[in-house]
């Protein structure tokens, strides 16, 4: 009951809040991945500290937790370290971050199509240069910027499913034993 809950209401606020993002920043990618990828990484982090609430004694406890649990998965997630910078007693990290699982789609679904529009404003910065180009989106993909494969928006969200499913299973029954014990 109360996990179901949280997440309807972490669904709603999140769709509620990913519209005007959308709409306002000028994103290009298609609206339904960009929001079931937040969603995804939404309910997947209220699903992860409500498992970690589990194992706290009490609120500072788990804000205690919270925090050495979270940051090797933002590090690792693809956005602050590639995989070819990842050494390799810490490459697990790499497979484990859930961020990653949602950070890559988000990407590919944006700068899969088209072509980057020329920086022409002055005194603006453009990190392409000013010289007319003609390079498309889908480069920053490459194995030169991000590496990310351009089948990693629908295979990245299973993955990140997957990664749900197995979290609140963890959470329901480390939720149950404990209350079992009690009562």
């Amino acid at each position: 009951g109360n996990l179901a809950a949280t997440l309807l209401v972490q669904a709603v606020a999140t769709t509620a809040f990913s519209i005007p993002y959308y709409l306002l920043s000028g994103l290009a990618g298609d609206y339904l991945w960009m929001l079931g990828s937040f969603l995804l990484l939404a309910c997947q982090g209220q699903a992860f500290g409500l498992l970690l609430g589990v194992f706290a004694r009490d609120a500072q406890a788990a804000q205690a937790i919270l925090i050495p649990a979270m940051m090797p998965m933002i590090i690792f997630c693809g956005f602050l370290l590639q995989r070819h910078d990842v050494q390799p007693y810490f490459i697990e990290f790499w497979y484990i971050s859930f961020f990653r699982y949602g950070f890559a789609p988000l990407v590919v679904n944006e700068f899969r199509y088209g072509h980057f529009e020329q920086c022409d404003s002055p005194g603006a910065h453009c990190p392409l240069g000013t010289e007319p180009i003609e390079m498309p989106r889908s480069e920053v993909l490459s194995k030169n910027v991000l590496n990310i494969p351009l089948e990693a928006v629908p295979r990245f969200a299973y993955i990140q499913l997957g990664y749900f499913g197995i979290t609140l299973l963890v959470t329901y029954y480390s939720m149950r034993h404990p209350a079992r014990k009690k009562y």
